[in-house]
């Protein structure tokens, strides 16, 4: 009896397991199309600067799980604050052309930055805003007005 109950609670292990593996490819998968998207119609560096806008530079990698999940809240400030800002993307790990975004000082990803045409300034974003989308998109806002 002692040998079926182990058999069956190993059962139940490994069944539990695979249902959780499926769940989190199927999130994965999700989450990879709703990036992809952005990634597709996002301007470079470069092109973002040349409108004389605001350009806020997301820092990223493909492999670094923080910038996946943060990827989400930047999609989102992109289509809030598109009358104020530019938005880039830029994957640290990929050859880019050379731009203003490369003359930054990165300690780690994701990191964000301010990059203002008009002086050539750069604001790094406190990471302290990065798990609350509210409070950065008020420290986004409350920055640009600093710029007028």
């Amino acid at each position: 009896m002692k040998k079926f109950i182990i058999v069956l609670i190993g059962l139940i292990i490994i069944s539990q397991t695979i249902i959780n593996a499926n769940a989190a490819q199927n999130k994965s998968k999700k989450q990879s199309s709703t990036n992809s998207t952005y990634t597709e119609n996002s301007l470079n560096c470069r092109q973002a600067l040349m409108q004389n806008k605001p350009v806020v530079v997301l820092y990223t990698a493909d492999y670094c799980f923080y910038c996946k999940r943060f990827k989400p809240i930047f999609y989102h400030l992109s289509h809030h604050l598109y009358n104020e800002y530019n938005f880039v993307q830029y994957d640290v790990t990929k050859k880019q052309q050379p731009s203003v975004c490369d003359s930054v000082d990165l300690n780690g990803i994701p990191t964000l930055y301010v990059i203002n045409p008009k002086n050539n300034s750069f604001y790094l974003v406190p990471d302290k805003y990065y798990s609350n989308p509210a409070l950065l998109k008020n420290a986004l806002l409350e920055y640009y007005k600093t710029l007028k």
